[in-house]
This record gives C-alpha cells, sequence and structure tokens, in this order.
C-alpha cells in the first residue's frame, strides 16, 4: 500500500484532479450513428432574439411577480391596512391587474423552469463533441444580449429625478434609487431574495455616478494631451463669443469693456455653467453696464428681482449684519462720482463755476466780433483813401423802385426815417438837400438795415429799394465802388455773426456772466445752441470756451447727482466717506436737455458715456417696483433696539427670556441666515441655480445607474460573472 505521506502535496493535487476528471474519449472510433445521436440529443441553443428577449422578460416578469407580492399582502395579513393610506389605492388596483388570479408561488416556480431550461440551452449551444462523450459541462460565458434586454427594459428609471444634478451628492441618491428600483423589478427565482436584488441594486446604482465621472475626467486629460491645450482654455473661447453676442442683443459693446470687466463675465459664465445654472442675457448685461463705470454690483443690482432687492434693502440698516451693504454702496457712489469727473476731466474744461464757465464764452464771442469789426473799419477806412467816396450815384433807379414801392405797398410802410432821408435827395416829393455821392449811398443802405423789421410789408419795400440802390452804385464809373463792396461785404458778415443766434447777441451785448450757460446754453433752443457752437469753434478761444460749458454741464450733472451745493461741498463729502449718487436724480437731469441739444454739446463717445452712467446708476440705486423695501427703518430699529437691551447686564438678563433666550436680540441679528444673504448679495453674480462644480453626466450618465443594477443584479448574472 503506497503511503500517502511520502508523496508530495503538488502530486497529490494532480492525482485528485486527474481522478475527478472523466476519461477521455477517442470521437474517431464512434459510429456516425453515435455522432448523430448525441448531436440530435443535445439541447437547442437559444438565438440572439430569444436571449434579448429574456433579458426584458427578467424585467416584465419580475414587475408581475411584485404586483402578485403587493396583492396577496394587501388582501390578507397585517399588511392589509396598506389599502387605506392615502394615494394608495391606484397603485393597489395597477397590481391586482397585473397579477391578475395567478399564484406567486405557482408563477414563480414555473418562470425558474424556464430560466433554467434557457440556461441550459446556452450550455448546449457551447458544448463540444467531446463534452458530450465526457459529461463535461461548458461555460457559455457572460449573457451579454440578455444584459441588453434588462438594460433596454429599465431605460424609463432614468426619468427618476436628479440623475443629471450638479451634485454629485444627488447623483448618488438619484443612482441608489434607480439601482433600486431595477433591482426590485428584476425576476427573482425560486430560492433567491427579493431584498438582496434591491440591496445590492441600490448599491450598484449609487457606485454608477462616481464611475461615470471618473470616465469623464480621464477622456478630458486624454483629449487634452492629443491636442496640446486645456479645454478650460477652449471653453473659455466659447464662452467669451456666447457672451458677445448676449451682450449685443441687449445693447452692450463687448468691444468698449475693459479687460477685467470682460475677465469677471467670463468668470461668472464659468460658474453658471459649471454650477448647472444658467446666465440670463439681462442680468449678464446689468453685471457688464455697472462694472463698466466701476461699480461693484450686489445681487439685487444685478436680478432687479422685487424680492433681492427688499432683503438687501432692509438688511442694510441693522446693525452688526448690514455694515458691509452700506459700505458696498458708499463705494458704488463714489465709483460713479469719479467715472463722472473723469469725464469730465476729458472735456479739457478749465472753469469751475457757472460764472467762470459764462465769462469764457462771452469773451470769447465779443473777442470774435471784435476782430470781425477791425477787418471792417480797415476796408472802409481804404474805400475812403481811394477818393470814391464823393463820387456822384445816379439817383434814376432808385426813384423808379421808390414809385414801384408806392404802387404796389404803399408809402406808409416805408419806415418814417427812410422815407425822409429820401425827401432829402429829393425823392418821394422832398426838396432836394443833399447830393446822393457814394458815401452818402452807404449810410442810406445802413439806415434801410437798422430799419428793416425782417418781415411784412415794410421789409419787403426796404428790399426793393436796398436792391435798387445796389444798382445804382454798380453803375459809378469810379473804380472805387470795389473798395465799398468789399467793405459792405465783410459788414455784412459781422452783422449777420452778431444776430446768428441769441447766445451770440446776448455775448456781444455782455449779459451777465453767472446765468449764461444755463440761460443759452441749457435753456436755449436747438438752433441758438448751434449757432452758438458755431461761432465758439471758429477761434482758439472759442473752442476752449466750448470745452469750459461742457465742463459746466457735467458739473451740473454732478453736483445735482450728489446733492451737493458746490465742488468745495463734494470734496468734503468725498473726503468724509458720505458721498451719494442718485440714478433717478441724475437720469432726470440728463434727460430734461433734449437729446438734439445733447448731440450738439457732446461727442458721441462723451454721450454713450453718459447714458452707460444712467443705466448703471439706476441699476444700483433706483427702487425695484413692488419691492415693498421699509424705509421706515422701523424693522432695523427694533433689531438694533433688541440687540442693545440683549447686552445690557441687568435688564437683558430680565428680557432676554421673554424674547427668545438670544434668538432675538445681538444673535438675532446676526443670524446665519442673514450673514449668508449679504455675503451672497455682495458677490454681485449674475448666474442663478446650480449647486457645485461636476460636468453633466450626460445621457450614458443618467441611464447608468439603472442599466448596472439591472444588467449585473440578477442573481443569473452574478453567477456566471
Amino acid at each position: 500500500m503506497t503511503d500517502l505521506s511520502k508523496i508530495p502535496t503538488e502530486e497529490l493535487m494532480r492525482m485528485r484532479a486527474a481522478a475527478s476528471q472523466p476519461p477521455a474519449v477517442d470521437l474517431s472510433k464512434l459510429s456516425n450513428e453515435d455522432l448523430a445521436t448525441l448531436r440530435a440529443t443535445a439541447p437547442e441553443a437559444p438565438s440572439p432574439v430569444v436571449r434579448l428577449g429574456r433579458g426584458i422578460a427578467d424585467v416584465t416578469e419580475g414587475i408581475q411577480q411584485g404586483a402578485m407580492r403587493l396583492r396577496d399582502l394587501t388582501e390578507s395579513g397585517p399588511a392589509k391596512v396598506m389599502r387605506y393610506l392615502p394615494g394608495s389605492g391606484p397603485a393597489i388596483m395597477a397590481a391586482r391587474a397585473i397579477a391578475g388570479d395567478t399564484n406567486e408561488a405557482d408563477f414563480t416556480r414555473q418562470k425558474t423552469e424556464e430560466i433554467n431550461q434557457y440556461e441550459a440551452g446556452r450550455r448546449a449551444g457551447a458544448q463540444t463533441l467531446s463534452g458530450l462523450v465526457t459529461g463535461q459541462q461548458a461555460d457559455p460565458g457572460i449573457d451579454w444580449l440578455r444584459m441588453g434586454g434588462n438594460v433596454a427594459a429599465t431605460l424609463p428609471l432614468a426619468m427618476i429625478p436628479g440623475a443629471g444634478a450638479p451634485a454629485m451628492a444627488t447623483r448618488v441618491a438619484s443612482g441608489a434609487a434607480q439601482g433600486a428600483v431595477a433591482g426590485g423589478a428584476t425576476f427573482t427565482p425560486e430560492g433567491g431574495s427579493k431584498a438582496l436584488q434591491i440591496t445590492l441594486g441600490a448599491g450598484l446604482g449609487a457606485l454608477a455616478p462616481v464611475v461615470v465621472k471618473g470616465i469623464q475626467q480621464g477622456y478630458t486629460r486624454a483629449v487634452e494631451g492629443l491636442l496640446g491645450t486645456s479645454l478650460g482654455q477652449l471653453n473659455v473661447q466659447t464662452i467669451e463669443a456666447q457672451l458677445q453676442g448676449a451682450l449685443q442683443r441687449q445693447g452692450v459693446d463687448w468691444g468698449k469693456l475693459t479687460q477685467d470687466v470682460k475677465n469677471g463675465l467670463i468668470a461668472d459664465a464659468q460658474k453658471a455653467l459649471n454650477m448647472g445654472g444658467d446666465l440670463p442675457e439681462q442680468a449678464l448685461a446689468n453685471r457688464a453696464t455697472i462694472e463698466s463705470v466701476g461699480g461693484q454690483p450686489t445681487r439685487a443690482m444685478v436680478t432687479r428681482a422685487p424680492k433681492d432687492w427688499q432683503t438687501e434693502k432692509n438688511l442694510r440698516g441693522v446693525t452688526g449684519v448690514g455694515e458691509p451693504l452700506a459700505e458696498r454702496d458708499q463705494t458704488n457712489a463714489r465709483a460713479m462720482v469719479d467715472y463722472l469727473q473723469r469725464l469730465r476731466q476729458g472735456t479739457g474744461g478749465t472753469a469751475d463755476t457757472a460764472y467762470a464757465a459764462g465769462e469764457s464764452a462771452i469773451k470769447a464771442v465779443r473777442g470774435q466780433d471784435a476782430a470781425r469789426k477791425a477787418v471792417v473799419d480797415d476796408l472802409y477806412e481804404a474805400f475812403r483813401a481811394s477818393g470814391a467816396e464823393t463820387s456822384t450815384v445816379q439817383p434814376q433807379r432808385i426813384a423808379d423802385a421808390l414809385g414801384k414801392v408806392a404802387d404796389e405797398i404803399g408809402t406808409e410802410n416805408i419806415p418814417p426815417a427812410v422815407l425822409s432821408r429820401l425827401k432829402s435827395f429829393g425823392m418821394a416829393g422832398g426838396s432836394q438837400t443833399k447830393l446822393l455821392t457814394v458815401g452818402e449811398a452807404d449810410k442810406l443802405n445802413r439806415l434801410l438795415n437798422n430799419n428793416n423789421p425782417g418781415n411784412g410789408p415794410a421789409s419787403l419795400a426796404i428790399r426793393r429799394l436796398k436792391s435798387a440802390l445796389d444798382e445804382a452804385l454798380m453803375e459809378v464809373p469810379d473804380g472805387g465802388i470795389e473798395a465799398l463792396k468789399t467793405a459792405r461785404a465783410a459788414a455784412a458778415e459781422r452783422f449777420a455773426a452778431q444776430r446768428s443766434g441769441a447766445g451770440v447777441t446776448a455775448a456781444i451785448d455782455d449779459v451777465a456772466p453767472d446765468k449764461f450757460v444755463q440761460r443759452f446754453v441749457i435753456g436755449a433752443d436747438v438752433r441758438d445752441l448751434r449757432a452758438l457752437k458755431s461761432e465758439l469753434l471758429k477761434s482758439a478761444d472759442g473752442q476752449q470756451a466750448m470745452k469750459d460749458v461742457k465742463g459746466h454741464v457735467l458739473d451740473t450733472l454732478l453736483l445735482r447727482a450728489s446733492n451737493s451745493s458746490s465742488v468745495d461741498d463734494l470734496a468734503f463729502k468725498a473726503a468724509n466717506n458720505n458721498l451719494q449718487f442718485s440714478g433717478q436724480v441724475f437720469g432726470k437731469v440728463l434727460d430734461g436737455i433734449p437729446p438734439e441739444k445733447l448731440h450738439i454739446l457732446f461727442s458721441p463717445d462723451e454721450l454713450g458715456a453718459l447714458r452707460t452712467l444712467q443705466k448703471a446708476s439706476k441699476l444700483m440705486t433706483s427702487d425695484v417696483p413692488f419691492s415693498d423695501v421699509n424705509y421706515s427703518k422701523t424693522a432695523a430699529a427694533l433689531a438694533n433696539l433688541l440687540q442693545r437691551i440683549g447686552q445690557t447686564p441687568v435688564i437683558g438678563q430680565m428680557v432676554s427670556p421673554l424674547i427668545g433666550a438670544g434668538k432675538i436680540g445681538a444673535d438675532w441679528v446676526k443670524s446665519a441666515a442673514e450673514r449668508k444673504a449679504v455675503a451672497e448679495a455682495l458677490l454681485g453674480s449674475a448666474a442663478q441655480g446650480g449647486t457645485r462644480a461636476l460636468p453633466a453626466p450626460g445621457a450614458v450618465g443618467q441611464v447608468a445607474p439603472g442599466a448596472a443594477a439591472a444588467a449585473f443584479g440578477n442573481p443569473r448574472q452574478r453567477a456566471d460573472q
């Protein structure tokens, strides 16, 4: 007898394995009849369609099985009280309709036998003749088609909320729910545990989102390695293009924003996308507008939502909570004042008062008029030096014109001073006392100009007489007439300039300078303002005066909006952090100047900057309709009072139990919720929604939990693997 203790362990294991194997059969020694018998007695392998259908049946039969169990539980035993639970009626009725009268145990036994026959067929499909002879079982491997049927049948589970949520915790919870439902809906063979299936399904479903995220991150790193650049950088370029289009639709020029503002908007957009939220175009434009003037928006300024505005304004006055909001308002007021002051400095104006601006304009106009007068005087001096002043002018043309005027217009419409002068030359029935020379003709011309009312019969009569006088002068043979014509043209040009607009005329008349800008710029009509600007731009002094006028208009806007009495008062407020800037007042004053006049005063860029400030100041300071802000400050005052009471040694001890044991008082007004509200308000983000940065799971990620539970939670699938 062999002593087994002396045989090595490895040899013993080999001997044992050889003894357990059936003896090998030489198939070449079998007859054809024997081979045919072996083939005929082998079970038939299921087709691909049958295998896919088997996977779907795992779920449909599992639902039937569950319906039978619910039917039985609610018909007898302690669980029948479920029939009386609110909302349980439809579910119980549906279960009865699905289950019918079939017994659960018989149904489970029958379906288990069908599954066993199906698996026998799979093994037969993988069997070889050698295996048939030796009796060795074949391994058919994983039934991928059956798993595909499981997945197809559980696709509706992706509708369970949370699969595409931005937060991983929500995705995991949704995945667990999908997995649990998929596991519970899968058929449980005899001897199996439904509870185990549900538990395993929930675990697989919860794990699926984590796996999907890891796959996404690995894919991202691989793509970035191939591209040689970060997908984040490509994302920035895409976001920038989208932002540019969105802002353009809201009337904001992306190209005019500073790089800091652009970077902030891109970061905000990335935040919104990563958090699973959105970025409304209007909120985006609001933030861009505020930041373009140097402001720091709060959430309410960006959203302009009544609830946000009410919360911020009511919290602003609460001691210990609202100080950051008050500081933000002061910061924004300073930003708007600085913005308007920079715009004012850009005009190049140096006048710092209304008097100085008016004086600058008046001096420029009078200086220009004095220069014209000097030219006219020189031309008339040249005419007088030519000796043509004493040349005789033939009065016939003037007499003929006077006769027609008398017949067609009437001598009563000729100004008395003009008619008297004509009689002195022997016309209009008068006795001649003067000789009509070139010099006297020039005086007559000036008399006609000075007595022309500008309209009506008298004006028509004077125009005809002037035309006849000019024709008579042209017939004087002396060459000095040309010198007279030149002098008269220069004089006419000067007089036309003096009468071009009310502002020009007032400046020449030396009106009081302290009211000049208000009366003849801001309060002037469009034609007069255009004439004044045209006159000022004709000289260097006038160009500087125009800058001074623009600067003073901006000073007026600034002082009114900041409720300051003077530039010195504004500087005092700035030094003591007591600035204010009212968008409502600024907009009212700016809109009080007609658009046509604004376009005369300011360049397109300057006017665009003013309109941007108007929008930004309204966003930052104007109340939102229906926000119901408590401007009486009673709520803030009560909170502050309770806070002080809670901090009083004796009174606080007596009162604090009555007012909430510290919840009202110091701790009440400094609650975490209020501090959080202030912190979120100060962020000034235009993003809405979302909780945490995670990539979107995609369609595959949303169906993965239920699919994993259905495919790998099936008892037979676990056995195969």
